[in-house]
């Protein structure tokens, strides 16, 4: 059936119906210079008669209809997020360039700002999401009506939370209560403990909370974790980034055990993630599937290996995503990690790690026997016959593998590559990325390259550290 044939209606069954998971869907660079102009031109399209005519009378560049008809569609009716980052990329992009204006350019962005917001709460009738960075510019923060109905599916918001504002906190805190995903950021070390009483009473007034990602809050902290025991029952997927778990207290801990359900757990960049800070306790998340700890705060190289310990061996076989890198810490703490997840995490499917010396390798591939994705760096002894040894113990589910070599002057010989291939010749092995400290030889670089590849295994030489898993 031809697109013109589809009623308006139909489509909008059709985008209520697709699911949408993808956050990069929030941000607005995600879309070229060209493609955010056109979108412009099409919501302009869609104004009303008196915006129309108002935006001409300040002014504005109207565009031309295609072949002097109207839209096809009213697109602003099929919106599900609501973007006020991009709304200022597309008011800013089509007045930018502009030459004969007579006043500040920005007084006519924030006009357009303003008229297109204004266009998509009339009619957007399917908000899902809203993403809200703080740079609306010198617009008033919008409000929202909590009698709009098409905010009644309102299901995620992400933003960036400002010192000086919590009105748009506070305002969504009065028209929603059935968020599933809820992403704060703060731009201000020192946020005012209104806007952390704020976000945890927003926290708090969700009945049945899937997902909080909350980054870069410091001092008041505890006040905000501690909302998440009105959500232990739903409460699945947590991300801690950018924070101080110093001022984590008592309390903040025990709302955290209260999250049995949990299945995803981050911690990203965070300061005073020692074991003295970070206190673990007898159960902890015990269905989690996924866990990450991603810390390079070079100046704070503290490692809490009870903490990690402790969740690795709660969710012992449930784990199936393990991502532990960190600015190097101590052997002993590092192989006792490595230890507990070869005991304990039989169905692993993801693993990417700091280093692991050569006996631990081995443990870890005998023990998780249905890897799909594995990265992790060597030791200094790492040889050709240690090369050949994980060939043969690599589990026949791997399908990506990122080495990266750290033992000097090392770069396995084409007798060792043969070897290599022949052992894995049961392996589903797709890719493998291949990180060395020293530049071999470039026409050996070409014939291990070539021996792989006639295997169908994509393959990648580098000297830089490449991720192969978010």
């Amino acid at each position: 059936m031809s697109i013109n044939l589809l009623s308006t209606e139909t489509l909008k069954e059709i985008f209520e119906n697709l699911i949408i998971n993808n956050p990069r869907s929030f941000n607005s660079r995600s879309c070229n210079s060209k493609t955010t102009k056109l979108l412009a031109k099409s919501y302009l399209l869609c104004l009303p008669k008196d915006k129309k005519e108002y935006i001409k009378k300040e002014g504005i560049c109207f565009p031309p209809a295609p072949r002097g008809r109207p839209p096809l569609f009213d697109y602003p009716s099929f919106l599900r997020i609501l973007d006020l980052d991009r709304i200022s990329e597309m008011a800013k992009l089509w007045i930018i360039h502009r030459r004969t204006l007579t006043k500040p350019k920005q007084n006519y962005i924030d006009i357009l700002k303003k008229t297109f917001y204004e266009l998509f709460m009339e009619r957007a009738e399917m908000i899902h999401s809203i993403n809200h960075s703080g740079i609306f510019g010198n617009v008033k923060t919008p409000l929202f009506d909590k009698r709009a109905p098409n905010l009644q599916k309102l299901k995620k918001i992400q933003f960036f939370e400002r010192e000086d504002d919590t009105t748009f906190i506070e305002n969504i805190s009065e028209v929603a209560n059935n968020l599933q995903h809820i992403i704060a950021q703060n731009r201000s070390s020192r946020l005012a403990l209104c806007a952390c009483k704020a976000l945890a009473n927003l926290i708090e007034n969700q009945n049945a909370l899937q997902h909080l990602g909350v980054i870069g809050y410091y001092h008041n902290i505890s006040i905000i974790i501690q909302s998440v025991k009105s959500q232990k029952n739903s409460l699945v997927r947590l991300e801690l980034c950018n924070m101080d778990f110093q001022y984590f207290n008592n309390n903040a801990f025990d709302a955290l055990a209260l999250c049995i359900h949990l299945k995803s757990f981050e911690i990203v960049n965070c300061k005073r993630t020692n074991d003295t800070c970070l206190k673990p306790w007898p159960n902890m998340f015990p269905k989690l599937q996924k866990f990450k700890f991603h810390n390079n705060v070079f100046y704070d190289i503290a490692f809490p290996t009870n903490f990690i310990s402790k969740i690795i061996e709660s969710a012992n076989d449930n784990l199936r995503y393990i991502k532990i890198i960190s600015t190097t810490p101590p052997q002993v703490n590092r192989s006792k990690v490595a230890n507990i997840i070869a005991e304990n995490c039989p169905n692993l499917q993801h693993l990417s790690f700091i280093t692991l010396s050569n006996s631990e390798i081995i443990s870890i591939l005998d023990s998780c026997q249905k890897l799909k994705e594995l990265k992790f760096y060597t030791e200094n002894n790492f040889d050709d016959s240690m090369f050949i040894e994980m060939a043969k113990r690599l589990p026949p589910t791997l399908q990506y593998w990122d080495l990266a070599i750290e033992a000097a002057n090392y770069y396995p010989s084409p007798n060792a590559v043969r070897s290599f291939i022949d052992n894995i010749e049961k392996n589903s092995l797709k890719v493998f990325h291949f990180t060395s400290l020293y530049f071999g030889d470039p026409y050996l670089e070409c014939a291990i390259k070539r021996l792989l590849e006639q295997k169908g295994i994509m393959t990648s030489f580098t000297d830089a550290n490449v991720e192969p898993f978010y």
